[in-house]
């Protein structure tokens, strides 16, 4: 006797896509240098981030007791105090940590309120208290399909992603073959990898043809939000400044009353002129600016402030609850995308005398916080426009 083959037909599903498995989503990670073996949550529903926190909010309020917002951190940057064969060890050891990580967080938004000097950027991270916040921080961008292939300024010269050469099948060609001559622009120049037990943070910037074309920015756990925040400013100022000539984008602080806009530069880093204008509700932009001879763009949609007057952030699909650590929280500022012409470059410096800076006196001191390339912007920016020197926050109170 013997048993008869039995034929038997195997079946399944494709593609097996589900909530933190979008394939589109993994590979755009992958070309980040990320391989997400386990989940990826993109732009993640709020209730996902909430219970991988694994507190429970109040009143749409987390007390949390990190990440911390503020402490000690000190950006360095590949090629410059850093050597990049270090940078390299860094960036490839905490790729290699976030892709062991059972889940992922890809926080997508922009940077740059208007939308000729918007920036896309990324925060990926293994921390949901991060992704979180970042959403209030950053400037949400509407809806779109993610190119796993467009990272940088471009992506469509990679030889990968070239069209087809055509293969004559003797009535048709199989492909057209298109010659790619125009750099596409890419979605997310800027990726800050957050995670790991330790506190560096340093930025790379990548350049394709002599031209910056965006950067990466690590940060470990241990490294307050402020430092990431300056982190990718810092990347967003230096990408704004590469791509538009007549801009000078730059860390400040913006005032604005009516239509009338001021411009802070401070030498420091201790937020004290951002908490005294965020007070007196004066604040339009915090940290970065851009500025330019038609008005003044905010960089980032938000700020860190007091939790005790935070509320929820109001975006179009959710409500982003209030994450508190230590009485600070990520304060939501709704940005508009272009204040007026900025006619006030006010510099303070704790304990100056309070007094009248010329014309050429604030260009110099702008000037050695950007390239002598934007000279000619930064002439342009504040011909006419009245310069103070301020030794105290009270001060600000006298500038409309």
């Amino acid at each position: 006797m013997y048993a008869p083959d039995v034929e038997t037909e195997e079946w399944g599903l494709f593609p097996r896509e589900r909530e933190g498995n979008i394939y589109v989503h993994n590979w755009s990670l992958v070309e980040d240098g990320v391989v997400p073996t386990k989940g990826l949550f993109r732009n993640a529903r709020v209730q996902v981030l909430t219970n991988a926190i694994g507190a429970k909010a109040q009143d749409n309020k987390l007390d949390l007791k990190a990440p911390a917002y503020f402490g000690k951190y000190a950006l360095l940057e590949s090629g410059l105090g850093l050597t990049h064969e270090h940078f390299s060890e860094i960036f490839n050891s905490h790729q290699e940590n976030l892709s062991l990580e059972s889940q992922v967080y890809a926080e997508d938004a922009v940077v740059g309120a208007h939308r000729d000097m918007r920036n896309g950027v990324r925060v990926a991270t293994n921390i949901p208290a991060v992704a979180l916040l970042f959403r209030t921080l950053l400037i949400p961008s509407p809806p779109y399909t993610v190119n796993h292939m467009a990272r940088f300024k471009g992506w469509n010269f990679d030889p990968r992603w070239q069209p087809a050469e055509p293969e004559w099948l003797g009535t048709h060609y199989t492909a057209k073959n298109e010659l790619v001559t125009v750099a596409k622009p890419g979605q997310r120049p800027i990726v800050a990898f957050v995670g790991g037990d330790h506190d560096i943070l340093a930025v790379q910037f990548v350049e394709t043809n002599n031209e910056i074309v965006g950067a990466n920015v690590v940060a470990g756990a241990q490294v307050p939000v402020r430092g990431i925040i300056e982190g990718m400013g810092h990347a967003a100022t230096v990408l704004v400044n590469e791509q538009h000539a007549s801009a000078v984008a730059l860390r400040s602080t913006v005032l604005a009353s009516g239509k009338k806009t001021a411009v802070v530069l401070d030498n420091g880093l201790d937020d004290d002129v951002l908490a005294a204008a965020a007070k007196q509700g004066l604040l339009f932009g915090a940290y970065h600016n851009i500025l330019t001879p038609t008005g003044v763009s905010p960089i980032w949609n938000g700020y860190i402030g007091d939790a005790s007057s935070a509320t929820p952030t109001q975006l179009a699909t959710s409500v982003v609850p209030v994450v508190a650590v230590n009485g600070k929280a990520a304060v939501a500022l709704n940005v508009n995308n272009l204040a007026h012409p900025a006619k006030h470059f006010v510099f303070y410096e704790k304990g100056a005398t309070k007094s009248k800076l010329t014309t050429e006196e604030a260009v110099k001191r702008i000037l050695a916080s950007v390239e002598e390339t934007k000279l000619d912007a930064v002439k342009a920016i504040v011909e006419g426009a009245e310069v103070s020197l301020i030794g105290s926050v009270e001060d600000l109170k006298s500038i409309f």
